[in-house]
């Protein structure tokens, strides 16, 4: 199983202190730090996926539990109406962030906020990163959140790239939310309650 590259300090360094400790006779000491290595090696692992290659449909951005489905507008793209999905990313869930279709990045944008938990609703309000895509048939956008733990948000992507559904283009590290908005008529193909994984479940099927 391959490592995500953001993880590679976090494994190497309490593995270094392991050693260290190992040498220094230190048994138990050089035992906690593997064990944490073991956990960043598990957190930061980055999964094979099984992209579907099915025209007009809308891949879930990210591994976890869908625990809102909502109709909303929002500041960011005002005078719309949009059907938002939030996952909530758990610390053993994987925090990759994927692209949900085809398209081309239109904006990005940082917000800075709060750090409040991911599960809450008003964690929308925390510090987030926004990517809005434009595809052939529509306009959707995903927000990238982060929760009480997760203080880093990465995005991989730039202003007009072109990217291909599933393709890897963030993470969020140590447990966080990620949301999407998509058209109003779009077919929806999920529920709350159900655990997705990014690149991989089919949440919604775009209409001509």
């Amino acid at each position: 199983m391959l490592i995500t590259k953001e993880g590679i300090p976090f494994i190497l360094v309490p593995l270094s202190f392991s050693f260290i400790s190992f040498i220094l006779s230190l048994t138990l000491l050089g035992i906690f730090f593997l064990l944490i290595s073991l956990f960043m090696a598990f957190f930061f692992r980055d999964p094979k996926r099984k992209i579907p290659s099915r025209e007009n449909i809308l891949l879930s951005p990210a591994d976890g539990k869908i625990i809102e489905m909502k109709e909303v507008e929002d500041e960011i793209l005002p005078g719309k109406k949009f059907f938002k999905i939030s996952i909530f990313m758990s610390p053993l869930n994987v925090h990759i962030v994927r692209a949900p279709l085809d398209g081309k990045v239109r904006k990005i944008i940082y917000k800075p906020g709060h750090f409040k938990p991911a599960y809450k609703e008003d964690s929308s309000k925390n510090e987030q990163n926004i990517i809005i895509i434009d595809s052939k048939k529509s306009e959707i956008m995903i927000k990238q959140i982060a929760g009480i733990l997760a203080r880093r948000v990465i995005c991989r992507l730039k202003e007009n790239q072109v990217i291909k559904a599933g393709e890897k283009i963030g993470m969020i590290i140590f447990g966080s939310r990620v949301e999407i908005f998509i058209p109003l008529e779009t077919k929806i193909l999920t529920s709350i309650g159900e655990k997705v994984k990014g690149g991989e479940t089919l949440i919604g099927e775009i209409n001509d």
